[in-house]
Formats: structure tokens, sequence, C-alpha cells
């Protein structure tokens, strides 16, 4: 199972705070299927990352098999990423870790 518990993240863009997650809660049990629809600019590509283990959050948790991702450390999070999860990246990116 994949969760999110209560996770907000905010940047500063041109000035402006901009709040792309806000006390986002969700829950994907093993074996779902979901979509991720909305404008740009919506914090779709903000809830991937973090859900992906490549951007934390500013505040929440996010939970893989009721284990907190962000509190794991680097090298686990990375096995675990790997195993639990896959991103097929709209433009070709290399991920240093």
């Amino acid at each position: 199972m994949l969760a999110l518990q209560s996770v907000s993240k905010t940047y500063t863009h041109r000035g402006r705070t901009v709040k792309a997650l806000d006390n986002a809660s969700l829950e994907i049990q093993n074996g779902d299927f979901i979509s991720v629809v909305g404008p740009s600019g919506s914090g779709k590509s903000t809830l991937l990352l973090t859900l992906g283990g490549m951007l934390s959050p500013a505040s929440g948790r996010v939970l893989v098999d009721g284990q907190s991702l962000y509190d794991m450390g680097t090298e686990k999070a990375c096995r675990v990423s790997a195993e639990e999860g896959r991103f097929v990246f709209q433009t070709f990116n290399l991920v240093p870790t």
C-alpha cells in the first residue's frame, strides 16, 4: 500500500508562495491502477514525485506498506521505491540515486 498522510509542499515562484500540495491524503492499495489528471500547475508532478521518493514533503508522511519512506534513509528508500513503484517520465531524465 502507498499512502500520503496530511502532506503539504509549497514552492516560491516569482516571489509568490504556491501550494502544490495542501494537507493531501491518499491511499493506494496494492494492485490498484490510478490516473492523476488536472490542469497545468495543479500539483500532479509534485504529488507523483513525492509518492516516488524524489521530492520530500514540507509536512506530513509518505508511507510504503506502513513504513515512512522519508524516514528510512536514502539507500533503503531507493530500494523500496524501485521494488514498489515505477516511473515513466515524459522526457528523458537521469536520476542520480
